[in-house]
């Protein structure tokens, strides 16, 4: 009797314990998205034109690249901004209870666009940001050697700004620090990734028709800075530059600027 009264009683602690373990994992679990509501997958925006760059100061900051089941957060640019949110194609995400962040993690990969619908003076606005998620190509065989830098990109980038792009200068900085930093995480192997991670970010955040003659300018500038190598981090040290420039132009005269040459 006593036997099968152990047995009983070590059966009941058992139990006893693996409850009170799932309550701490349950309690660690919301902890950890406390921040993040749970929100419908069916998308609330209708007729958005992803394609379009808007005329926003705001902007969404995140990641271009990810791997299939990486968590990834989207802000926006003020975070005292709050957004209405949608991922396309649709998937499950969470939403800040500001407003202002997105978090999602998916199993599927694909070219999702984060959308947020933001109001600025009264006037609605759509921001877009995509990202590659899970559908990074592989980089090339046997790359050059990286060789020592041999031209500084940020003094002409700032000097060269065009006047009616100054508002958004912060936004194209952020596109190009955003693929400096997948460069320096390994999630953007190959150059070819790099220039198309940008080219999509800078659609959904600049106006082209402004800075298409100072971004076809600083291409030949990057190329030559290159000079044939294919080496990421060389890559990646470049658009940090640019970016620095960018940021630079901000406390530069207007009346210093001069076109690109």
């Amino acid at each position: 009797m006593n036997k099968k009264l152990q047995h009983f009683a070590s059966g009941v602690l058992g139990i006893a314990i693996m409850v009170f373990c799932g309550i701490g994992i349950q309690k660690t679990y919301e902890w950890a998205v406390d921040r993040f509501d749970p929100v419908s997958t069916t998308p609330s925006i209708q007729t958005v034109d992803l394609h379009g760059a808007s005329d926003s100061a705001e902007f969404i900051s995140g990641p271009l690249v990810a791997d299939v089941g990486q968590l990834c957060v989207f802000t926006l640019d003020n975070p005292e901004t709050r957004a209405d949110w949608v991922i396309v194609p649709e998937t499950s995400y969470y939403v800040d209870s500001s407003g202002s962040a997105l978090a999602f993690a998916s199993n599927v990969p694909a070219k999702y666009t984060i959308i947020a619908a933001v109001v600025e003076g009264g006037v609605p606005k759509i921001l877009t940001h995509v990202c590659e998620y899970g559908t990074q190509p592989t980089p090339p065989p046997n790359p050059k050697p990286n060789p020592p830098p041999n031209q500084t990109l940020k003094d002409w980038v700032a000097q060269n700004i065009p006047d009616t792009g100054t508002s958004t200068a912060a936004a194209l900085a952020a596109c190009y620090e955003s693929v400096a930093q997948e460069i320096e995480k390994g999630s953007i192997l190959s150059q070819e990734a790099a220039f198309s991670a940008l080219r999509t970010a800078t659609q959904t955040k600049i106006d082209i028709g402004i800075w298409s003659g100072f971004l076809d300018t600083l291409s030949e500038k990057v190329t030559e800075t290159l000079d044939g190598s294919t080496d990421i981090h060389r890559l990646g040290t470049i658009f940090t530059e640019i970016a620095d420039g960018l940021r630079k132009s901000r406390k530069t005269s207007s009346t210093d600027r001069r076109k690109p040459r």
